[in-house]
């Protein structure tokens, strides 16, 4: 299940840690009534690695498997420079809960090269179709909630983050933000790997959270690594 806990007073922005209002979907996100259909359970996989990395709706949905390094002790999936919005490659080191999500979605995708592809175009599934299967999720439950789209999960992920007193460039590492520092590098010498450390020390922080939020069993950082 994936709780979000609503914010302070007037704020619409979900909230994962303020304790003003909470509210559970099943098994993370979606019940297993409606999502029996292959389209649809790649969508709440993709919506569970959204909440895991926190990376934008287009480059989760369109992740393919040339991307992932999966095996090892440093899993990492690296978002090529063509698919991020400021053009440089980025690196998302991959937690327990994120390889276990996409080995399944791996092994449910056939021969297509997406990770997530659909059923219908033989392409990778569709941002709307997501961003709708994630309405009709939050509109189920009780209370409802309205207006939600998957770039608010990527920054109740942020919002967590900072909680969780991961910096500000440690998130900014996190969700490929250009910096100040990191805008005046181009494309051709900046080392996509050169945060690869204080990013998984800070998904790695996030997946221990997120797994007492939803409680899962809470592992030692030591033991995500």
């Amino acid at each position: 299940m994936l709780v979000f806990i609503g914010g302070a007073e007037g704020d619409r922005t979900p909230d994962l840690v303020n304790a003003n209002r909470k509210i559970v979907v099943d098994h993370w996100v979606g019940g297993q009534t409606e999502f029996d259909l292959p389209a649809a359970v790649a969508i709440r996989r993709a919506l569970k690695v959204l909440c895991l990395t926190g990376q934008r709706r287009s480059e989760v949905i369109e992740m393919e498997k040339c991307e992932l390094e999966l095996d090892g002790a440093e899993p990492v999936w690296t978002i090529r420079s063509e698919r991020t919005k400021n053009g440089l490659t980025h690196r998302v080191p991959l937690t327990p809960l994120a390889v276990s999500v996409i080995r399944q979605s791996v092994a449910a995708s056939g021969a297509s090269k997406y990770v997530f592809p659909s059923t219908s175009t033989g392409g990778p599934l569709r941002g709307d179709a997501v961003t709708r299967a994630l309405k009709r999720i939050c509109r189920r439950i009780n209370p409802s909630i309205e207006g939600l789209g998957p770039h608010d999960i990527r920054r109740t992920v942020g919002t967590c983050m900072r909680k969780l007193r991961i910096s500000t460039e440690d998130r900014g590492h996190v969700f490929n933000h250009v910096s100040g520092a990191k805008s005046k590098v181009t494309s051709w010498n900046y080392d996509a790997g050169e945060h690869d450390y204080e990013k998984r020390a800070a998904l790695e922080q996030w997946e221990h959270e997120l797994r007492r939020i939803v409680e899962l069993e809470v592992l030692k950082i030591s033991d995500l690594r």
